[in-house]
């Protein structure tokens, strides 16, 4: 999925990852539930994947944000 590499203990490693993937899975929702104009959501999805620790996250972001820029439907 694409996290940081850690350097905590197993048990450690894997709380830490649950708590991330939680906290970016709800903003990735919320950006996809957003009323407002396809340049806000373009604007809101480029600050996001600027932000997030997650590979998988931002590439979907990513995606999203080409999809806008080329007025192709999702």
């Amino acid at each position: 999925m694409g996290f940081e590499s850690t350097k905590k203990n197993p048990a450690e490693t894997v709380r830490w990852m649950y708590a991330e993937n939680k906290l970016w899975n709800k903003k990735y929702a919320a950006i996809q539930l957003m009323e407002g104009s396809q340049e806000e959501r373009r604007q809101a999805l480029e600050d996001f994947e600027s932000h997030c620790p997650i590979a998988f996250y931002r590439d979907q972001a990513n995606q999203l944000i080409t999809q806008i820029k080329t007025g192709r439907s999702e």
